[in-house]
């Protein structure tokens, strides 16, 4: 069954989130975990790190990751594999070949999407995802438009989007920022067992609402996180603030 849970800001959403897929570890030490880049998850990133310093082991876990760009050298370090290495897998024992990432500089984008949806496959599927949305609704790079039914794809990066990369200072500029990428689709992400979805920040109060009260549409692809059964929504206050809160039953852990 979906929830809402509800926190007071994204720091304290972050450590809840660190320690529910600490515990998930601790639980199933050969897990096939999936993550995501960008801001949101860096301050659990950090706290799994330490808790792996207390004790757990990442020995026999897997992981992939939702995206990367195509083009971007692996050394630049907005690569998503750069991120990943920088702001989580340093800190975790996770063995290198258990660590999977699109190569965005294949020869061939759409035999590596095809290789990669094949690998998450083999793996027997995603058991815990970490996933955040879009300004635009988006979640992985599946922007609004793409097919319900996708699976990992080469897609193209929205305007809207590489403006956001911009304005993140991940890009200076928008000939440097990349338009293409490969991503996992909607259905592969339909398909994981269980997610959490992250959604933090007053930027993200429309895309939110957008996504659990509008209809479920690909001009919102996160909206079709509401078809599965299996998704923690996890939302701090300013993200919440258009959100009727009588149509939900929210979890409060604003005190927490």
């Amino acid at each position: 069954m979906n929830k809402i849970i509800l926190f007071k800001n994204s720091e304290r959403a972050a450590t809840w989130v660190a320690k529910y897929f600490d515990e998930f570890i601790q639980n199933n030490p050969n897990a096939v975990l999936g993550f995501a880049t960008g801001v949101s998850p860096l301050k659990t990133y950090a706290l799994l790190q330490e808790y792996c310093k207390n004790g757990t082991s990442w020995e026999n876990i897997k992981s992939f990751n939702l995206d990367e760009f195509i083009g971007v050298p692996v050394e630049h370090p907005e690569s998503f594999r750069s991120q990943m290495n920088n702001n989580l897998f340093v800190g975790v024992n996770i063995k290198k070949e258990n660590i999977f990432i699109p190569d965005g500089l294949a020869d061939d984008p759409v035999a590596e999407s095809e290789k990669y949806e094949k690998l998450i496959n083999e793996a027997g599927g995603i058991d815990l995802q970490y996933i955040s949305i879009g300004a635009n609704g988006h979640m992985a790079y599946n922007e609004p438009g793409t097919p319900a039914d996708s699976l990992t794809h080469v897609t193209d990066i929205a305007p809207f989007t590489r403006n956001i990369l911009i304005e993140q200072k991940k890009f200076a500029t928008l000939e440097e920022t990349p338009t293409q990428a490969i991503t996992v689709g909607i259905q592969t992400i339909l398909n994981f067992k269980e997610m959490v979805m992250v959604c933090v920040g007053e930027s993200k109060a429309v895309p939110v609402q957008k996504m659990l009260e509008g209809p479920i549409t690909t001009d919102i692809p996160s909206s079709f996180l509401r078809k599965h059964n299996n998704v923690t929504f996890i939302i701090d206050e300013p993200a919440s603030k258009l959100l009727d809160f009588d149509k939900h039953n929210i979890i409060d852990m604003t005190d927490y």
